[in-house]
């Protein structure tokens, strides 16, 4: 609790007037900022999200998928009434629903065309610091098993099997 630095009376923070005195406090920030520390050494930051050309690819795949469900439903042959003088039973809307994936593709195109890319999300992860057993100066490769490994032919490093290009200097591995 806070005190009326009039009187002396105590408040609430959610106070606006001393209730003794009738002093005015000074607003409460709506909205505080959160200042957050700095992240600790090692973390890396990457924005994960599709590019443009994938929404242009996208909006395209979503028009034709519109395209065919519309094509389908002209096919549908229209409702007969089940028996004369009943009334006509009404037609499916499949009309109706093609226009979601179409209006879905112009919006994808248009964006990818704006050069924007959605969805995208920021990820903040840490990297590993040196496991406990390993010694200064070893490589993670002095405890990966060799049948994991191979080697590089420009640099003769060894990388990991699944590498296509070497992480030393850089050459594309067969």
């Amino acid at each position: 609790m806070s005190v009326c630095t009039q009187c002396g009376t105590a408040y609430l923070p959610s106070a606006q007037f001393c209730s003794n005195c009738g002093f005015a406090f000074a607003p409460h920030p709506v909205n505080p900022v959160i200042i957050l520390p700095p992240p600790p050494p090692g973390t890396q930051k990457a924005i994960i999200g599709s590019s443009p050309t994938a929404e242009i690819i996208g909006g395209v795949f979503f028009i034709i998928i519109g395209i065919v469900i519309f094509a389908a439903s002209a096919s549908i042959p229209s409702p007969t009434p089940p028996f004369p003088g009943a009334p006509t039973p009404a037609a499916p809307p499949f009309g109706l629903i093609a226009v979601i994936p179409i209006l879905v593709g112009i919006v994808m195109l248009a964006l990818g065309a704006m050069g924007i890319s959605i969805p995208q999300t920021q990820v903040t992860y840490q990297t590993r610091s040196t496991p406990s057993y390993m010694r200064a100066g070893d490589s993670a490769y002095d405890y990966t098993p060799k049948s994991f490994l191979k080697q590089c032919p420009r640099c003769g490093q060894e990388v990991p099997i699944a590498a296509l290009s070497c992480y030393h200097c850089g050459a594309i591995l067969p």
